[in-house]
Formats: structure tokens, C-alpha cells, sequence
């Protein structure tokens, strides 16, 4: 049996015509005592392709054919966890260069760059690498490249630029390998191209506060003058787009924790913007929020006519998460009245 896989792939041929495959007796799928209810209508080559995969599965074979044909396999289901858990079972036994198998993975990914397996395979490949070297990072660092993790991320980025598993897999070499400071530069190249982007800011988030635990630091626990700088950061951003709801939700999350003198001119920067842009629900509800955490009698009332402000013209799609807000804020100013 012959037949075409793709217009621009070579003919395939069966395994049954094979000679090196003569030796094998493929092993069907077993569908139960009556077929199975509803059995998938494979195509041959599906069929036949894992009828040999689990003959040699069975009998333990290690050698170049079964390495050809798992990646076979793999073409036909890049998302068979088998498949891909016996491919580095057959790199690690074989020896095969592991910058190969890197270059073999990203074609892969270039068809299927959501593919959780492909993404996993890549991270144990280098931590099976890294076993070698007996955890020592920098004798893997001296013989390979861990930047080229960082290329592979950014053209995966380039087709899907919030690719969870791209930037996932981004975050995990950065912080084994201690790449954080190079990448403030590839997260603001990402938001030059499209500032909308909220995995980019969430990038921005974890290098920030991660790399802060590496200094000694707890995750979230920034000083007054890290705050700051996220906040002017993003304060441009927003000034270019005031309705990108990104940089708003990135400066409320820096700037809490802020100290006193902080926060009020945080405040005063935020009304003023406001002044400006008074359609902006985003500078509102983020007023509102410093508001309430000053939680004096006048600065809660104020959040409170923000809020209705959010219900009755800024936010009328969310009005009754608004005029709840302010309701709460009435059984808080009623408690500052009366303590």
C-alpha cells in the first residue's frame, strides 16, 4: 500500500513494504471483545504507523528504525504523550546530539506551537542535558547556547504573541539560568509592536518580581523606588492609549504597597489624567482604589461618587458591580460616622 501524505512530502510507503520492517509483527489496537462502540475510522497510515509503534513499544526495541519511526508517529499525533515519552527514552539511549533533536522539535512546533508535549519535551531535554554536567549550569552554559530557548520563544511569539506555553517555557529559562535582565529589552520590543498585549505586561510583572526574590527579596515585596519605576514605565503607555486597560491594571498592581507620600502622588498624577480624559473609566476605578485604601471619611465618599460615576455613565455595562461597590462604601463611611 502507497500513498501520498502530502503534496510536498515523498510517497510514503507501508511499513509492510519495508525490508527493514520484515521482522516485526505489527501490533493492532485493541477495541474490546465487540470493537468498540464507536470506532475511530483511522486512515491506513495512522493505522499501520501505530500498529508498528506498539510493536516495538512491546518488545523494547531500541535502535535507529523505531527513532524514525516515533517521530513518524509523532507527525501523524503530535499530541500522543507515548509517542513523544518514548522519543527521549530513545535520545537519551541512543546518544543522540541534543541540538539536533532542538532543531527537529522547533519544525514540529512551527505546525503545532500549542502543543503541551512538544513544549516538555524541549524543558526535559535540557534538564536530562543539565544531569550530565551533575547540575552544574555553567558546564552546560559553556557548551550550549540556552539563548537559543529564548530565539525559539520569540519566533513561536511571532505567530501567537500570548502563546501561554511560549512564554511559560520563556519564564522557566530565564529563571534557571539567570536571564532576567536581558529581558526587559524583548518585553518592550513585544509592547512596541502591539501595547494591548497583557501576556507581555504579565511578563513584565514576573521578571520584576521574581528577579526581586533572587536579590533576597519576597515576591510581590518591592521598595517605594522599584514601585515608581514600574509606574513611569507605564504611565507613557497609557498616556498614548488612555482606554488600554493593560498599563492601568499593571500600575495598580506596583502600586500597592506604596507609602503615603507615594500614593498621594499617585493620586494627584491619576486626577489629573482624569481631568483630561474624562471618559477613561480606567483612571476612575483606579482612583477609586487608592481612595479606599486611604479610608478616610472624604477620600471613601469620593470613591464612592467614582463609583456611581463607573455605573451611571463610564461602565454602564457593569452597573450593578459598580452600585454594589458603592453600597459598601456606604456601610464604611457609616461606620467612620459613628467611631
Amino acid at each position: 500500500k502507497k500513498k501520498m501524505a502530502d503534496d510536498n512530502e515523498p510517497e510514503w510507503v507501508s511499513f509492510s513494504e519495508r525490508p527493514e520492517w520484515k521482522d516485526v509483527t505489527p501490533v493492532p489496537q485493541d477495541e474490546g471483545p465487540f470493537g468498540g462502540a464507536c470506532p475511530i475510522a483511522y486512515e491506513d497510515r495512522f493505522k499501520e504507523t501505530f500498529d508498528y509503534f506498539r510493536a516495538v513499544v512491546k518488545s523494547g526495541e531500541v535502535s535507529q528504525r523505531v527513532f524514525d519511526l516515533v517521530g513518524e508517529a509523532i507527525s501523524l499525533n503530535p499530541a500522543n504523550y507515548t509517542t513523544w515519552y518514548y522519543r527521549r527514552l530513545l535520545v537519551s539511549q541512543l546518544n543522540k546530539p541534543l541540538l539536533a533533536e532542538l532543531e527537529w522539535t522547533t519544525e514540529v512546533a512551527k505546525e503545532n506551537p500549542k502543543n503541551y508535549q512538544i513544549w516538555y519535551h524541549r524543558k526535559s531535554l535540557i534538564e536530562s542535558e543539565l544531569k550530565k554536567y551533575n547540575g552544574d549550569k555553567q558546564q552546560l552554559l559553556n557548551n550550549l547556547d540556552i539563548k537559543t530557548e529564548l530565539d525559539f520563544t520569540e519566533i513561536m511569539l511571532r505567530t501567537d504573541n500570548k502563546n501561554y506555553h511560549a512564554w511559560s517555557h520563556r519564564q522557566w529559562v530565564i529563571t534557571d539560568f539567570n536571564l532576567f535582565d536581558q529581558e526587559y529589552a524583548f518585553i518592550e520590543k513585544m509592547l512596541e509592536s502591539d501595547w494591548k498585549n497583557n501576556s507581555a505586561w504579565n511578563q513584565r510583572w514576573f521578571i520584576v518580581n521574581k528577579g526581586n526574590v533572587l536579590g533576597g527579596g519576597r515576591f510581590g515585596n518591592l521598595t517605594d523606588e522599584q514601585r515608581q519605576r514600574e509606574v513611569d514605565f507605564a504611565w507613557p503607555y497609557l498616556q498614548k492609549h488612555p482606554n488600554n486597560q493593560c498599563p492601568w491594571n499593571y500600575i495598580a498592581g506596583v502600586s500597592r504597597g506604596f507609602g503615603s507620600e507615594q500614593k498621594k502622588q499617585l493620586k494627584e498624577r491619576v486626577a489629573e489624567f482624569r481631568a483630561k480624559h474624562i471618559s477613561c473609566p480606567h483612571a476612575c476605578s483606579l482612583l477609586i482604589d487608592i481612595a479606599e485604601e486611604e479610608a478616610t471619611k472624604e477620600s471613601l465618599e469620593d470613591a464612592r461618587q467614582n463609583c456611581l460615576d463607573m455605573a451611571n455613565k463610564l461602565a454602564q455595562i457593569h452597573s450593578k458591580y459598580w452600585f454594589y461597590r458603592a453600597t459598601q462604601l456606604e456601610d464604611r463611611i457609616a461606620k467612620t460616622t459613628t467611631s
